[in-house]
């Protein structure tokens, strides 16, 4: 959390789940990147994909949050994210 107050809110869709509950995550994770580029001699585009692979929010599966709220199961989060650039050479 930025702030120590902020631990203590119940997070949105939960009953009695708090956002301090939420902050151990899994600490290593693999992503996978593709990734394109071309363009002349003066001018480059480039655009990728990212995503892991790995499901970052399993480590919290195991913290029987499910006995502080019964909704609390199965968390599940793979982040993915486009990227792109236009690179001019002058």
């Amino acid at each position: 959390m930025k702030d120590q107050s902020q631990e203590n809110l119940i997070v949105d869709g939960y009953t009695t789940l708090q956002a301090g509950d939420l902050e151990e995550v899994s600490r290593i994770n693999g992503m996978l990147t593709a990734g394109l580029t071309g363009g002349l001699k003066w001018l480059r585009l480039t655009a990728a994909y990212q995503y892991n692979f790995t499901n970052i929010l399993n480590r919290l599966n195991s913290e029987d949050l499910n006995l502080k709220d019964p909704a609390a199961t199965n968390f599940k989060g793979n982040l993915g994210f486009v990227t792109a650039g236009i690179i001019l050479y002058l």
